[in-house]
């Protein structure tokens, strides 16, 4: 299974690969691809946070990186979301690079702190819900 924003709405989606190890089962384990959409009524606050690094210096892959939002609502409730980069979930599904950091009920953005893999930390200004940034070296 792959979780990943794959309309770009700001809401994750589920995709499913069921083909299985044919080269074992042959065509007794293939079955079709799923993709699962999730509605809600009222979409929760989000931004899409995407890590940048060339993948060859290790020092600055992206895999490893830790992504801290922290947001607030009209009431002065502060909270704070994290995501980590992943490299790979399970068999034959990777999730994208790009993260999607639910807020829920927030009204804003307050900060965003990068914890790259080289243990360096770095603070970039704070999105606008529902907007997306990248971040590289």
């Amino acid at each position: 299974a792959c979780i990943a924003d794959f309309d770009g709405d700001g809401q994750v989606e589920l995709a499913v690969t069921n083909g299985g190890m044919s080269y074992i089962g042959g065509d007794a384990v293939k079955e079709p691809n799923r993709l699962f959409k999730f509605e809600f009524e009222a979409p929760n606050a989000f931004v899409r946070v995407r890590l940048e690094g060339d993948g060859l210096k290790i020092p600055r892959s992206p895999v490893g990186a830790r992504v801290e939002v922290g947001a607030t609502d009209g009431r002065g409730n502060h909270w704070t979301r994290f995501r980590t980069v992943l490299s790979q979930n399970g068999f034959a599904a990777q999730n994208p690079y790009d993260m999607i950091v639910g807020l829920g009920a927030a009204d804003s953005v307050e900060s965003v702190t990068i914890a790259w893999p080289d243990l360096q930390t770095q603070a970039v200004p704070p999105p606008e819900l529902g907007e997306s940034i990248i971040v590289g070296l």
